[in-house]
C-alpha cells in the first residue's frame, strides 16, 4: 500500500492560501486543505470562496464543519476527496445523501473519527468508502496537543481492514510518523512541522524518510 505525505493548510485568505500551495505542490501528490467553520471548532478557516491553482495536486477537503452536504453542493467540484466528521452524520441518511452528490459530482469520499470517536463507528460505512481519517489530536488548530493512544484506532481499522487507505492527521512530526505507520497508517497527514517550517520541502522529505524506515 503506497505511503505518502499530506501537508494541512489553514488559511484566512486567498493569498495565504495560493503561498501555501505553491510551497508544497510540486513535493507530494496529495493537498489537505482544513476548512472550519466556527461551529464544529471554534476555529474558521478557508471560509471563503477559495480557488486553487492549476496543478497535478490532488487535493482533499477536511471538512471540520457542522453541514458538509451544503459544503460539498458549493464547493465539491473545486477539490477531489471529501473527508467530513462522522461526528455531524447524526443518521444514515445523511451518509446516503452525502454519498450520492459525491457519487454524482466523481468525488471520492473518507470518514474522520475524532479522538472521541470510536473506530467501530466507521465499520457500517467502510465499504462505500474510499478511506478512513483518524484525528490524533483534537481538531481545530496547528500545534494541538498529540494523543498516541488514538494509534489504538489505527491497529484496530488495519486489522479489520487490511486493504484499507488509513490516514492518521495530528501531531505528525518526523519523531511519531513512524509509530503511526507502524500502527497500520499508510497517509500521513502533517500541518504545523510542515508549514511552520522555513523550508517545507525540507520537513517533506524528513516525513518520507521516518514512512520509509
Amino acid at each position: 500500500m503506497m505511503k505518502q505525505v499530506i501537508p494541512a493548510l489553514i488559511a484566512d485568505n486567498q493569498k495565504d492560501l495560493s503561498e501555501m500551495v505553491c510551497s508544497v505542490k510540486d513535493y507530494v501528490s496529495r493537498i489537505q486543505l482544513d476548512f472550519m467553520d466556527g461551529l464544529f471548532v471554534e476555529t474558521r478557516s478557508l471560509d471563503f470562496d477559495f480557488r486553487l491553482p492549476e496543478t497535478e495536486t490532488a487535493f482533499e477537503a477536511h471538512l471540520m464543519v457542522e453541514d458538509p452536504l451544503s459544503w460539498v453542493e458549493q464547493h465539491g467540484h473545486k477539490v477531489d476527496i471529501i473527508l467530513p466528521h462522522i461526528e455531524v452524520l447524526k443518521l444514515d441518511e445523511d451518509f446516503n445523501a452525502l454519498k450520492k452528490i459525491c457519487d454524482d459530482k466523481n468525488l471520492k469520499l473518507g470518514l474522520v473519527l475524532s479522538p472521541q470517536t470510536p473506530a467501530e463507528k466507521a465499520y457500517p460505512y467502510i465499504t462505500e468508502l474510499n478511506q478512513v481519517l483518524v484525528m490524533t489530536v483534537i481538531p481545530g488548530k496547528y500545534g494541538a496537543k498529540y494523543l498516541p493512544e488514538m494509534l489504538d484506532k489505527i491497529r484496530a481499522l488495519r486489522q479489520r481492514y487490511p486493504d484499507l487507505d488509513l490516514e492518521v492527521d495530528g501531531g505528525m512530526t518526523s519523531e511519531t510518523a513512524g509509530s503511526a505507520v507502524s500502527a497500520g497508517a499508510n497517509l500521513i497527514c502533517s500541518g504545523s512541522y510542515i508549514m511552520r517550517n522555513p523550508q517545507p520541502p525540507k520537513a517533506i522529505a524528513r516525513l518520507m524518510d521516518a514512512l520509509n524506515q
